[in-house]
């Protein structure tokens, strides 16, 4: 075949927001017939990862409420057991009614996680649009951002900010290299994201 299309998901805090569970995922498409590998990365907050130690029936009720389950699956284990795709309540009392304490976590396998599946769906878009953004020297596909500049001025200071102030969208076929300012249509940043008016 000459396409082939893989994808990749990590969880855990988010890189910037601390404590704030993240999902990121990254799609590859290797096309053999060009010798040309796409790829695009997401990383989105709309996640369920979450594990808890459950002592209790209720506790774990509680959290699997929390996590949105049955709709998306759980893995409960403890020192003898490890059960995974739990996806009914049944089934997770069954489990539970073996004994506690019960170390609880969200199943993040993508064929049992429709917010995993919503932010693939993202990932997705960002590699369909890759595709469709050609070069314009050589009108090659996949011309896509090889490089973020932050430095985006506050609106009260014009300090330099951490937000992005332009992209460098790179050809890798024939090299070509454009730099785009404001990419995101907004020419100052909120000062909230200034370290000098808000530190």
């Amino acid at each position: 075949t000459d396409l082939v299309l893989a994808s990749e998901g990590s969880f855990g805090p988010h890189p910037s927001l601390g404590f704030v569970p993240a999902n990121e995922e990254i799609l590859f498409l290797q096309d053999a017939k060009h010798n040309r590998t796409y790829r695009v990365k997401t990383l989105q907050t709309a996640t369920n990862f979450a594990q808890a130690h459950c002592s209790d029936w209720a506790s774990l009720k509680n959290f699997a409420e929390r996590v949105r389950f049955p709709s998306h699956a759980l893995i409960l284990r403890n020192s003898h057991h490890l059960h995974k795709g739990i996806n009914t309540w049944t089934a997770m009392e069954n489990i539970a009614a073996e004994g506690f304490p019960w170390e609880a976590s969200t199943d993040m396998r993508a064929h049992l996680n429709p917010s995993r599946q919503a932010v693939i769906a993202l990932a997705t878009k960002d590699l369909v649009d890759l595709l469709n953004s050609f070069c314009p020297a050589c009108a090659a596909p996949g011309f896509g951002v090889s490089a973020v500049h932050p430095g985006l001025a506050c609106a009260w200071c014009q300090f330099p900010t951490r937000l992005t102030q332009a992209w460098t969208k790179t050809c890798e076929v024939c090299g070509h290299n454009e730099t785009i300012d404001f990419p995101q249509g907004e020419k100052t940043a909120d000062p909230q994201y200034c370290d000098r008016c808000n530190p």
